[in-house]
């Protein structure tokens, strides 16, 4: 990419390197390096036409959790209770 003039790499992390992780502490320390890497790279090959855009995933919550706690949210509201079987 150096010797071509171009080129992109993507480095994806999650908000775990930003905060610490009592008990997952080398997960969060390996998502720390992968950000300040990142950093350090981009400042390295800035003048070079290389982008390194670093995306940081947050909390995400999967949409049907979603639906979930909308529908149990209308159902109390409107006093009806909602059942589940095992």
């Amino acid at each position: 990419m150096v010797l071509g003039g171009n080129g992109k790499i993507v480095n994806v992390t999650s908000i775990a390197g930003k905060t610490p992780g009592p008990y997952q502490s080398v997960y969060h320390a390996t998502k720390a390096f992968a950000h300040s890497f990142t950093e350090a790279i981009r400042s390295e090959v800035k003048d070079k036409g290389i982008l390194l855009p670093h995306y940081c995933q947050e909390l995400q919550i999967p949409t049907f959790l979603i639906k979930l706690i909308f529908l149990t949210r209308k159902l109390f509201r409107k006093k009806k209770w909602l059942i589940l079987q095992m």
